[in-house]
């Protein structure tokens, strides 16, 4: 069963704490995007200025200078 973006802010670690208003607010501020296997989501010095939650699928991150952090548990993916 796929989650829906409030679903799935309540069940990720760092919204997990956030009362049912917050969540229902941050839940206007998520869009949603599709990536074809294979491809980037973001590149080495492109700018910090996205939080991907992922709701299907799989990430696999690519050795780089840049950290990569991918939390499967609480299905995060971000710079480190």
């Amino acid at each position: 069963m796929i989650m829906d973006n409030r679903e799935i802010l309540q069940a990720c670690g760092l919204f997990k704490s956030l009362p049912s208003d917050e969540i229902s607010r941050l839940v206007n501020f998520f869009g949603e995007r599709s990536f074809p296997k294979d491809s980037f989501i973001f590149l080495e010095g492109d700018p910090s200025d996205w939080l991907y939650l992922v709701k299907t699928g799989k990430i696999k991150t690519l050795p780089a200078r840049t950290k990569v952090k991918y939390s499967p548990s609480k299905n995060i993916l971000g710079r480190a």
